[in-house]
């Protein structure tokens, strides 16, 4: 072979190897509605999947995640950030001249909700207009009274789709004194069933809905029916719009 023709063949093998070497890898085709093929890039892929996220949080995480962020603001004084997330912003607080005040509130909040872990609220009530997360119940010894405890949280829902927050306590609970009286375990078991049960799940007990009971005589407390949820129809249950009052 002489030297020009060898010269030739090795430009020509070079060139094939580069050609090969900087072709385009193999890709996904994603197809459109109308056939024509689009190469899904990783950035695309990406954000499909953070805008998925966003889109398949639960009501729980969504309203757990406002919650946090509420109590962020108290932790730090923010009052304007507070009121952003609250469904009414308190008298203290409106009040410019009850700045320190509205601080110790704000403490008190955040101490409070130090017992409060995500997890323990497993259970959801929602409609379009209010969300209520609520524990498991638990039994306590309170000094010399047996009792039952259970963590709500309250929340509204704006036109806009927004959750603010209404009211939380982390341990609401129900007391007896297994001394007083002549009570036996079935009596108590009774009467504790009595106390919390919750017939259609508002977020008020049967027997402050009906004010018999505990309530019985109490000049505060309003009747609503415990087997609806919204006792005077306007689109708020009672247990949340009792809140709107208190």
């Amino acid at each position: 072979m002489n030297k020009k023709l060898l010269t030739f063949v090795l430009v020509l093998v070079a060139l094939i190897a580069l050609f090969l070497w900087f072709r385009p890898r193999n890709v996904d085709v994603a197809r459109n509605d109308d056939g024509l093929g689009g190469i899904a890039t990783s950035t695309e892929e990406v954000e499909i999947s953070e805008a998925e996220a966003i889109t398949n949080l639960s009501i729980r995480d969504r309203a757990w995640n406002v919650l946090t962020s509420y109590l962020d603001r108290a932790r730090n004084h923010d009052i304007a950030g507070v009121k952003a997330l609250s469904h009414e912003q308190s008298a203290t607080c409106a009040d410019a001249k009850l700045q320190k005040e509205c601080f110790a509130l704000m403490d008190n909040v955040f101490e409070i909700s130090k017992e409060m872990k995500k997890e323990n609220f497993v259970n959801v009530w929602q409609d379009k207009n209010q969300i209520i997360l609520s524990t498991e119940l638990e039994k306590v010894k309170v000094e010399d009274l047996d009792g039952y405890e259970r963590g709500y949280a309250y929340f509204t829902v704006d036109e806009d789709n927004n959750i603010k927050v209404l009211n939380f306590n982390p341990n609401r609970g129900w007391y007896i004194d297994p001394k007083v009286g002549t009570t036996t375990s079935e009596s108590i078991k009774l009467r504790f069933e009595a106390m919390m049960l919750d017939t259609d799940e508002d977020g008020l007990p049967d027997e402050q809905e009906s004010c018999s009971g505990s309530y019985l005589g109490d000049p505060h407390c309003t009747l609503t029916d415990p087997k609806l949820r919204d006792t005077d129809k306007d689109g708020w249950w009672d247990g949340v719009e009792y809140f709107f009052k208190n």
